[in-house]
């Protein structure tokens, strides 16, 4: 086989016959470097100090001995000649065993460039190539890289900030910007933008112009927030802008019949008062009810009128509508200025509701909402 090595790194061969003890001169490789010797020369290897199984490599360069350079261990055993004039650079490697060395192995080597003891020549264009790709470069390159945790499916990439069990940061272009793997949160500019572990209000912190900007990709997804044990959505010192609204199908649109903007919202049925199938006064305090609802089918125009008989200022009422017959359920104020309130529409293809408020002389209505139970 043939292989590279470095004159620098090798001992010398002198231009005489000798005996080498590698354990004395702490080296593993030697050189008869080109034109070195003046005559055949015999190089006794001792490895009575040596370890077992050490292995000592042997380099005669292209046309160095000016006559046969013989390898020999201390028993007198020629391990191997290197014939004067051959071709090339030889090499051979012993190893030591039973306090001799053996021959373990003879091969053809080439020299690494001494000056700057880079591979040259060792790799083609083509294999370096290759190796550039199959590697990331830690100071960069041209045109960006990729790196991929893995081949097969659902495999990963982890970056970790030590391997020692005390964690430090995983940086994002700057000592500034983190993942904080002690603290679990997210650094930017030395600011918390995200703290997984915090116990109290958490806030997204964002520099300088421009909108946070949610963008579904057209497949039904919405941004909604989950809370629940009472956690609500506050909306805070700015507005909430609904640049759109269509018809019915969305989950923000307007009322047809008041032009209030109004909202899907969702509800169980069993919690409102059964509404008959007639005409009907309500009594809200009295009923002790805050939601109605008509389940029950239609078989005529129906007005339901909202009574005023001990209900207190600020009393809230809710009115819903899920059966779906060819016929209006109006709601009527019963108060001082009286006046229809809301009228469902006909064949109704939603769940819908009324929101009522009493403002101590009247009734008015206050929202209107497309359900989903």
């Amino acid at each position: 086989m043939a292989s590279r090595y470095n004159p620098i790194a090798g001992t010398n061969l002198t231009d005489a016959d000798s005996t080498v003890d590698p354990s004395a001169d702490f080296s593993n490789e030697y050189v008869a470097v080109a034109s070195s010797l003046s005559a055949a020369r015999i190089k006794t290897f001792d490895a009575a100090s040596a370890e077992t199984k050490t292995v000592i490599r042997i380099i005669a360069e292209s046309q160095a001995p000016g006559g046969d350079l013989i390898i020999k261990n201390t028993a007198g055993t020629t391990l191997y000649t290197f014939a004067a004039g051959f071709g090339g650079t030889r090499a051979i490697s012993i190893h030591a065993t039973g306090g001799l060395y053996q021959l373990l192995s003879i091969y053809y080597v080439g020299v690494i460039d001494s000056a700057t003891t880079s591979l040259a020549g060792l790799l083609s264009a083509a294999d370096k190539v290759r190796v550039n790709d199959a590697f990331l470069q830690l100071a960069g390159r041209a045109g960006g890289q990729t790196a991929s945790g893995g081949t097969a499916a659902s495999e990963n990439l982890t970056l970790s900030s030590t391997a020692h069990g005390t964690k430090g940061h995983v940086r994002f272009g700057s000592a500034t910007n983190y993942w904080d793997e002690v603290n679990s949160k997210f650094v930017h500019g030395a600011a918390t933008v995200f703290d997984l572990a915090r116990t109290g209000d958490q806030q997204f912190d964002k520099t300088g112009s421009g909108d946070f900007i949610f963008i579904a990709d057209g497949g039904g997804q919405s941004f909604r927030f989950v809370g629940s044990g009472g956690y609500s959505l506050i909306l805070g010192d700015s507005s909430v802008e609904v640049p759109s609204l269509g018809t019915p199908g969305g989950f923000v649109k307007a009322a047809a019949s008041s032009g209030a903007l109004t909202s899907y919202a969702y509800y169980t049925a069993k919690r409102g008062t059964a509404l008959t199938n007639a005409d009907q006064t309500l009594q809200p305090f009295t009923d002790k009810s805050s939601e109605y609802l008509q389940s029950t089918t239609l078989t005529a125009n129906r007005v339901k009128t909202l009574g005023t008989t001990t209900v207190v200022n600020g009393t809230v009422v809710r009115i819903i509508r899920t059966e779906s017959a060819a016929f209006t359920l109006a709601v009527v104020n019963g108060g001082v200025g009286g006046g229809t309130l809301h009228t469902f529409a006909a064949s109704p293809t939603e769940v819908q509701a009324a929101t009522f408020y009493y403002n101590g002389v009247d009734w008015v209505l206050s929202g209107f909402e497309y359900l989903v139970s």
